[in-house]
């Protein structure tokens, strides 16, 4: 239903930005579906199994953090660099689920990427969480994937699809979802052996690999097959001679018409 609600408010660049946020907010039928989050707080955690938590977390964020730009968009400052002003308003957004209080950048980086490194970049100890072992909502964690950071949707450019994930089948969903991010993220040269890759897993690369030459061995089975055999024969012959770029990016919270369209389509299938 969020994603329908913000559809409605696509503008004529076919996007949902800060004054569409505002005008959602406005909304009945934004207001209905706001309330409906409420009934998380009767989950039964304990029941869960470890595909169904983490199908329950993916969809939990990716709600979460549509439902904060809208509760929070007067907040929102438009800017391209403000990452810090993003990660503070994702540790504003919260639900109460099973009748535990979680934030979004909780669930982010406590809960499914529990075991994984903070993202590389400056500061990240002092505002990514991590639970520790007494807390009570650690039994609550699913088994670390290392496919999860293709899965969060932050509202932003660089992010990737939007989608609903099932609890039959959520590894291979996210799999799915990176093979699509990627195909349209990723570029060889055809003059150098230079790659260029979303910025998500420069901050992400300890998660497929202690070395970048691990992280690019990691992503051969989720790219296009000419791409993967291109990037195969690069590795195969002189790693180091590979030279990884990464696509520029911006924090502006911004949900384009063709991705609501697409994450509407996965809700049916």
């Amino acid at each position: 239903r969020m994603v329908n609600t913000f559809r409605d408010f696509t503008n004529e660049r076919d996007e949902v930005g800060v004054e569409q946020l505002r005008l959602i907010r406005t909304s009945p039928k934004y207001h209905e579906t706001s309330q409906l989050t409420a009934e998380l707080r009767a989950v039964r955690l304990d029941e869960l199994s470890d595909d169904e938590l983490t199908a329950l977390w993916l969809n939990v964020y990716n709600l979460m953090v549509m439902h904060g730009y809208v509760e929070w968009a007067a907040a929102l400052r438009g800017r391209k660099d403000d990452i810090l002003g993003i990660l503070r308003l994702h540790s504003r957004f919260k639900y109460e689920v099973g009748g535990l209080s979680f934030s979004a950048i909780q669930v982010e980086h406590a809960v499914l990427r529990a075991a994984r490194p903070r993202p590389g970049f400056l500061g990240t100890r002092l505002f990514i969480p991590k639970f520790g072992d007494a807390d009570a909502r650690r039994p609550f964690f699913p088994s670390t994937n290392s496919y999860v950071t293709f899965g969060l949707h932050a509202g932003t450019s660089f992010a990737p699809p939007l989608r609903m994930y099932h609890s039959r089948a959520p590894v291979r969903m996210l799999a799915e979802n990176a093979r699509a991010f990627l195909a349209s993220t990723v570029n060889l040269s055809a003059v150098s052996t230079t790659i260029t890759l979303p910025v998500i897993l420069f901050w992400h690369q300890l998660d497929f690999g202690d070395s970048q030459q691990a992280m690019l061995q990691a992503l051969l089975p989720l790219l296009p097959a000419d791409m993967a055999r291109v990037l195969g024969q690069w590795l195969e012959a002189d790693p180091r001679a590979i030279i990884v770029q990464y696509h520029s990016y911006s924090w502006e919270v911004r949900y384009r018409g063709c991705v609501l369209r697409a994450a509407s389509e996965s809700l049916m299938s």
